[in-house]
C-alpha cells in the first residue's frame, strides 16, 4: 500500500476537528458521540491551499511597501494563521475528506474559519 497524502487546492484548508471527550469531568459517561463530534466547531490547521486569503483586503503582500513586514509574508500568515493553530469554524463547516485511514480530515473554505482559539479547553458533549 502506498503512503497518501491530502493537500488542501484553492481557497481551502484542511483542519482536524478536535475530539469531542464524551465524558465529563465527574466521570459520567455520556454515550456515543458520532453527531456532536461531526458538530464539532474546533479544529487544528493542517494545511493551506495555494490561494488562501488571496484577493482578501489587507492579505496581499504586494499592497505593502517592501520594508514593511507583511511585504514577505504569506497571505495566511497575515491574516494571523499558521499550521498548527487551533480555530473555530461555522458548525458543521466542511467536507469531510473520507479516506478512512488518514483521520477526520476536512476541507474548510478560508473565509470560514471565524476564530483562532489560544489556551487549554476540552469539547464535551454537554457542550453542545
Amino acid at each position: 500500500m502506498t503512503d497518501i497524502s491530502v493537500e488542501p487546492l484553492g481557497h481551502y484548508i484542511l483542519v482536524e476537528p478536535m475530539k469531542v471527550k464524551n465524558e465529563t469531568e465527574s466521570g459520567i459517561y455520556l454515550g456515543d458521540n458520532q453527531r456532536e463530534q461531526s458538530a464539532c466547531e474546533f479544529g487544528v490547521v493542517k494545511a493551506f491551499g495555494p490561494t488562501c486569503f488571496v484577493g482578501v483586503q489587507g492579505c496581499d503582500p504586494g499592497d505593502y511597501p517592501t520594508g514593511h513586514p507583511y511585504h514577505k509574508m504569506a497571505p495566511h500568515q497575515i491574516w494571523g494563521l499558521e499550521i498548527g493553530d487551533r480555530v473555530e469554524y461555522r458548525r458543521y463547516e466542511g467536507k469531510n475528506t473520507g479516506i478512512k485511514n488518514i483521520g477526520d480530515l476536512r476541507y474548510i473554505p478560508d473565509m470560514q474559519i471565524i476564530g483562532k482559539v489560544t489556551g487549554e479547553f476540552e469539547i464535551t458533549k454537554a457542550d453542545f
